[in-house]
């Protein structure tokens, strides 16, 4: 997959999420995800999601015109990933 946004968190002045998507072919629908800047990890260029297979598995997609988490959707996005919330 790709991030396809980053997005920021302008009143704490940092990255909050990324949009993530997974690759689309042969007319699938691509599925998009939120991730929270904490669970990737820098590796040449790419970006590795540093937590279990599992857990990426059961995160809930996003709609695909709607990617802005509101607070409490923030703060459930970094427990559901084990993060402690910024």
């Amino acid at each position: 997959g790709n991030i396809k946004e980053v997005m920021i968190d302008s009143e704490e002045g940092r990255v909050a999420y990324v949009v993530f998507v997974c690759e689309c072919f042969l007319g699938m629908k691509c599925k998009f995800f939120a991730i929270p800047w904490g669970a990737l990890k820098a590796n040449m260029g790419d970006y590795i999601i540093k937590v279990d297979k599992g857990t990426f598995e059961n995160a809930e997609g996003l709609d695909e015109d709607a990617w802005i988490l509101d607070h409490n959707d923030l703060t459930q996005l970094y427990e559901q990933y084990q993060l402690e919330p910024y």
